[in-house]
């Protein structure tokens, strides 16, 4: 999908690669960096695993992460239905109410993937902290 066919909310804006998670002890991961140091598109029929920055509608699964975060560091942004994706970037339904925004076209670094994201992020949707985010959509 080159837009969102619905509101989605995404909770941070960095995205977490899976070597490092490990290192860490964690399981969650959004992507992989491949062997050459970039993330490479995941042009793929079927679904091999995360490879993006997850987005998801509000539901109990996102206010449950929400009600973990600090008040000083939380970042939510809420894209609108219909916001369109740079070039370079789609969006993929992983699962259920789950979409992940993956690159479409070259292979990047994280850090050029990061700061693609984060500045369509802050361009397009509206940023909200915590206290916001429930003002905004009560707990369920």
């Amino acid at each position: 999908m080159r837009n969102f066919p619905n509101e989605q909310l995404k909770e941070r804006y960095t995205e977490r690669d899976y070597t490092k998670q490990i290192e860490l002890g964690r399981t969650s991961y959004d992507l992989r960096i491949q062997q050459d140091g970039l993330v490479h598109p995941g042009l793929s029929p079927r679904l091999l695993g995360p490879n993006g920055a997850s987005v998801q509608p509000n539901g109990a699964l996102l206010q449950e992460l929400v009600r973990g975060f600090e008040e000083s560091k939380s970042v939510i942004y809420r894209l609108p239905e219909g916001t369109k994706l740079l070039p370079v970037l789609f969006c993929l339904h992983e699962h259920t109410k789950h979409q992940s925004i993956q690159l479409y076209t070259v292979p990047m670094t994280l850090h050029q993937l990061n700061t693609k994201i984060t500045k369509h992020f802050q361009k397009y949707s509206e940023e909200m902290t915590k206290s916001e985010f429930e003002e905004h959509y009560p707990f369920i």
